[in-house]
């Protein structure tokens, strides 16, 4: 019984007349019928749970099988591990010859073939007979049936030869003397993969007898897909037109194929039997053997064809066997690049959809390796290719310099798109270094995509303080991050809440304590470890600091480092000493802290391009001993302590500006200092460090910072001091007093600090003002120390050069001192009037160290400036 459904289908999806007789009587015989899907389990072998089973669908049996072998074309397509299969056979069935009922294969003198049962039904309604195997290669037997008989021949290889393995449905009794059409979907043509099965036939189908044996591909039919032989007929008929006349002209025009293998002894011997053959078809006999056995059998043949014009046919078969060998390398080769573009499709696919980077490699060398590619399209391809699979695994974004990056959300990790970590990054995953064309290029164009379709963020490298939630987040280096609330610690992934941060490979990855928030003893050798490595120096008890203040100073400035959204303007730390005062080493322990590894001080200040790198790279910098005069220095500086930009020409371009942002934190070692400017000094924070009475080995304290442990634990500490302050800013705001200093960002972060951490408010303050009036008196000396001007000022007080008390006009005051210097063989410390009234504006609080006081008045219709010297008590 067929289903009145299944009846439309086979009229709609192949054109066949379910009231044609020869149908009905299929049906009636139970050949063609309607099956649920508990039946088509049960005759499929498949259990009734398999839920990529959904539906029942058309039996189609094989005529004379006696149900041994069927087909069943199924509502659903069966789904099983992401492919689906609309036509089921039971596994194991054999494969058959599918021959419609009515057709006499014994009286059918031209027959088609077709890969489908339903389509040779289809094409045998209409007058013409068609026989179908279920496959390109199902004329074979299937390999559980023919290995066996490949082993009792003791056959070499794998797979059964082509003679042995064809089906016993073809037998040389009525496939002699029959001509065949071999008919594939319009899909495969000469390069496909796939083409070379019905080739194959052919041969075979030569070799049992038959006269002429020809390949055709179905044409395509316009929005009709794959194209069969139903579907070409059901298209074309509906366009009013005699598809089978139009299929028979391009069979006619075909020439047939010319065996050249098991079937070329057979196609010769047809020839050679033939009364008057066609001389174009005692050529290719020729040359079916020539190919097939060689030339001395081919000699053989065209003997037995015509004696008289053998050497003709022998020469003749040979240019044809050079033009079809030609053709067939061709073939060979479009089947190749299609094979390998499918592969290369397979791959990008796998690479697209992977959740690593490794996939890409292979994807990318595939695209490298086709032929006739040029280099253009190479390079778009391979970086279409590599700028899908990163936005799949990653997103891409670019800050408020341009600089771009990609981040992975898998490791959790940022690259900025031109240090080394991407390139070494990129270079594994795709295979292509920087130092290559294609490599260069895909770099270039990825960057150029980030430019224009990344996200614009803030990216961070140490710590962020959001002024907003007021949560601190601290990187730890390894796509974690710590978020302090001020009641919470916690371990977040990087870029969570938006908070990007980017590290460098030799940062050394740290983690989180958390026993001290509960464990006494663990907290306090924390402690101990922390002020072992940041806070113990020696500072000069002499100082206008005292050392408890000098510490107070070195904290504050520590933790600030972690709040720098708080403070625009950035303190420079400047440790002052004496040779063996413990300043370097002290500056060094506070980068290993920070940094991890073997971070060091150094000499980067030497050359502009080397201080350049650090302060606009490097969140933490020391400068260490900087005490011979470098001429840019102090205006680096300078813009270190405002946070500012520099432009600079980009290397290797004509008049292209880069801005380099300074966001640094600062420490300058030094014993004699040569970096004296007015507006460098008040960024100052100066400690004085006196010489160390008892040394220490130093390598016992680098052992000490490099173990794991001890600095896991100091940063811990760290982090519950920054935690705490954070507290301070919830329950008391952001700082935000006015302070009479330069450095008023410090300043007001200082007593915010020392107002959370004492109990009384007044004495926090009276703490602050005193500190801060060191702080103050601390610039003042070191703009004071060995000042040629200065130096030569309060001499010529002293000697009456310059009266004391008395106005002085500026003009005046420069003629008075470039004349004592002359007198006395000095060189004028200025040139001109003008630089000396700045110069003496900017140093009042230096003038005052030496126990001067200036006086100035402006008048204010000339502008010209009057200054009148008093000293003072020191």
């Amino acid at each position: 019984m067929l289903k009145e459904s299944h009846k439309q289908k086979l009229l709609e999806n192949y054109g066949i007349d379910p009231q044609n007789p020869s149908i009905t009587d299929m049906i009636d015989r139970g050949l063609l019928r309607s099956v649920t899907r508990e039946e088509a389990a049960a005759l499929l072998g498949l259990d009734l749970n398999d839920p990529g089973l959904e539906s029942g669908g058309v039996y189609l049996e094989y005529p004379g099988t006696d149900g041994a072998a069927f087909t069943i074309r199924l509502d659903v397509p069966y789904r099983k591990d992401g492919k689906e299969r609309k036509y089921m056979r039971p596994a194991g069935q054999g494969n058959r010859l599918f021959v419609p009922p009515w057709t006499d294969l014994e009286k059918t003198q031209e027959l088609w073939l077709t890969e489908g049962e339903f389509k040779a039904l289809a094409v045998s309604l209409r007058g013409q007979p068609c026989v179908a195997v279920a496959g390109v290669f199902n004329w074979r037997t299937n390999v559980v049936e023919a290995e066996p008989l490949a082993a009792a021949l003791e056959l070499e290889g794998e797979k059964t030869p082509d003679r042995l393995a064809i089906i016993p449905d073809f037998q040389e009794e009525w496939v002699g003397g029959k001509a065949f059409v071999l008919w594939y979907d319009s899909d495969i043509r000469p390069d496909h993969q796939a083409y070379p099965a019905f080739q194959r036939l052919a041969e075979q189908l030569y070799r049992l007898g038959a006269v002429s044996v020809k390949i055709l591909t179905v044409p395509p039919v316009k929005g009709s897909g794959k194209t069969g032989l139903d579907d070409y007929f059901l298209e074309r008929e509906k366009a009013g037109k005699n598809a089978l006349a139009e299929l028979n002209a391009l069979a006619d025009e075909t020439e047939e194929y010319l065996p050249v293998g098991d079937g070329a002894r057979a196609y010769a011997a047809a020839v050679a039997g033939d009364r008057n053959p066609p001389v174009a078809k005692c050529v290719r006999a020729v040359a079916a053997v020539l190919v097939a056995e060689g030339e001395a059998a081919a000699e053989e043949v065209a003997e037995e064809i015509d004696r008289r014009r053998a050497r003709a046919l022998l020469k003749d078969a040979k240019r044809l066997v050079k033009a079809l060998k030609e053709k067939e390398k061709r073939a060979d080769e479009a089947r190749a690049r299609k094979r390998a573009k499918k592969e290369l499709e397979r791959l990008l696919s796998e690479a697209r959809q992977a959740d690593e980077l490794e996939r890409l490699r292979e994807a990318v060398q595939a695209i490298r390796t086709q032929e006739k590619k040029k280099a253009a399209e190479v390079q778009r391809e391979v970086f279409e290719l590599t700028a899908a699979v990163l936005t799949s695994l990653g997103k891409f974004y670019v800050d408020d310099q341009d600089h771009t990056y990609w981040f992975s959300t898998k490791e959790k990790i940022l690259y900025r798109m031109d240090s080394r970590e991407w390139n070494r990054l990129l270079t594994s995953a795709t295979g292509l270094t920087d130092s290559e064309v294609l490599g260069n290029a895909v770099r270039k164009l990825l960057d150029a995509h980030a430019a224009q379709t990344g996200e614009k963020v803030v990216i961070n490298q140490i710590s962020y303080f959001d002024r907003e939630s007021l949560n601190l987040y601290l990187h730890l280096y390894n796509g974690r991050v710590l978020r302090l609330s001020g009641q919470q610690i916690e371990e977040i992934d990087n870029g969570t809440d938006g908070v990007l941060f980017l590290a460098r490979r030799e940062w050394v990855p740290w983690d989180f304590v958390p026993e001290i928030l509960t464990d006494a003893a663990k907290r306090a050798e924390a402690a101990r470890w922390f002020e072992r490595f940041c806070l113990n120096g020696n500072f000069d008890p002499t100082s206008p600091l005292s050392p408890p203040d000098a510490k107070t100073v070195l904290l504050t400035w520590l933790l600030a480092g972690f709040f720098r959204s708080l403070l625009p303007t950035r303190p420079i730390l400047l440790l002052r000493g004496e040779t063996e005062s413990g300043k370097s080493m002290l500056a060094r322990l506070i980068l290993r802290l920070v940094y991890g590894g073997l971070a060091d001080v150094g000499k980067q200040h030497e050359r502009e391009e080397n201080a350049m790198t650090y302060l606009t790279n490097y969140p933490w910098t020391v400068f260490d001993n900087v005490d011979e005069h470098v001429d840019w220095l102090p205006d680096l500086l300078a813009i270190v302590g405002t946070g500012g930009e520099l432009p600079k020409r980009k290397l290797y371009t004509t008049n292209e500006l880069e801005r380099f942002k300074f966001d640094t934190w600062l420490i300058l070692t030094a014993r004699t200092p040569r970096f004296k400017r007015d507006d460098v000094a008040t960024r100052l924070l100066p400690l004085r460090l006196a010489p160390l009475t008892k040394k220490e080995p130093e390598s016992r304290l680098l052992a000490e910072v490099a173990d794991p442990e001890n600095r896991n634990l100091a940063l811990s500490y760290l982090v519950i001091l920054l935690n705490q302050i954070v507290a301070v800013f919830r329950q008391y705001g952001l700082p935000d007093t006015d302070e009479d200093i330069r450095l008023a960002d410090y300043a007001a972060f200082l007593r915010a600090f020392l107002r959370g951490s004492a109990g009384d408010r007044r004495e926090a303050d009276a703490a602050t003002n005193r500190i801060i009036t060191a702080i103050q008196q601390l610039q003042a000396e070191f703009l004071a120390e060995n000042d040629p001007l200065l130096d030569i000022l309060t001499e010529a007080i002293e000697d009456g050069a310059v009266e004391e008390g008395k106005p002085i006009k500026t003009n005046e005051l420069f003629a008075a001192l470039a004349g004592y210097c002359r007198a006395k063989d000095y060189e004028v410390p200025v040139r001109h009037p003008v630089w000396l009234a700045r110069r003496l504006v900017e140093m009042q609080a230096a003038v005052k160290v030496r126990g001067l006081q200036v006086l100035i008045t402006t008048d204010g219709k000339t502008k010209t400036s009057t200054f009148t010297f008093e000293r003072i008590s020191t």
